[in-house]
């Protein structure tokens, strides 16, 4: 997109910050999918680990996944600096997972004290029956109302669609009136598996994180 080989993007919001501080580009939508236009960072453990704080993860084996994600590294690293705790220096062994749901299934078995997932992983494996209720349990447990799952740090925007700097004005308007106006089912909706668009939303707080964990590049700080 900084070339300028597309115009408009449905990005994560990781990307969306990026792109709106690094390269100005303009935010058209939110995506709002079945659990809101948000989502946050959960820090699962075992609960024979010895955890009973997050700051408690000093020293233990701990899983993640890579560092660019949001929900399973970038938000609980954030969360972490606040208390004292450096992630992943501060574990005693880190490991990258490929995939959130290893992380679950091998914290669930003691393999690892403690994982990073973001918001509803839980509870979609506990439906599929792949865990049980108590396998594993949330660090910092915390509801938010009208959102349907516990978390550990606080909600960050879902995905957005940004177009780039140049793009005309008046047609990210027009783009914005229209993803806005899709009913749910609609063909397109389906197709992008999303419940429908809305006002984009403000992306200070992941813009803080990405700044926070050293994500943002140098002129964006």
């Amino acid at each position: 997109m900084d070339n300028g080989a597309l115009d408009v993007v449905i990005g994560n919001p990781v990307q969306a910050a990026l792109a709106t501080t690094g390269m100005q580009a303009q935010a058209v939508a939110s995506v709002v999918k079945k659990s809101g236009q948000q989502f946050g960072g959960v820090i699962v453990a075992n609960p024979n680990a010895g955890i009973a704080t997050a700051a408690d993860l000093k020293g233990k084996k701990v899983m993640t996944l890579k560092n660019t994600a949001a929900g399973g590294f970038i938000f609980q690293t954030h969360y972490l600096l606040g208390l004292g705790v450096t992630s992943p220096d501060d574990f005693g062994h880190h490991a990258v997972a490929k995939n959130q749901k290893d992380i679950v299934n091998l914290v669930a078995k003691g393999a690892f004290d403690a994982g990073f997932v973001r918001t509803g992983m839980v509870d979609d494996m506990i439906a599929r029956g792949e865990i049980s209720e108590g396998d594993v349990i949330i660090v910092d447990r915390k509801e938010t109302a009208g959102f349907p799952h516990a978390h550990t740090t606080i909600l960050y925007p879902e995905w957005m669609v940004f177009a780039h700097t140049q793009y005309d004005p008046q047609n990210v308007s027009r783009m914005r009136e229209a993803l806005i106006k899709l009913a749910e089912g609609t063909p397109a909706l389906d197709a992008a598996r999303v419940q429908g668009f809305a006002a984009p939303q403000d992306l200070s707080g992941i813009i803080d994180a990405l700044n926070a964990v050293g994500m943002l590049p140098a002129a964006s700080n």
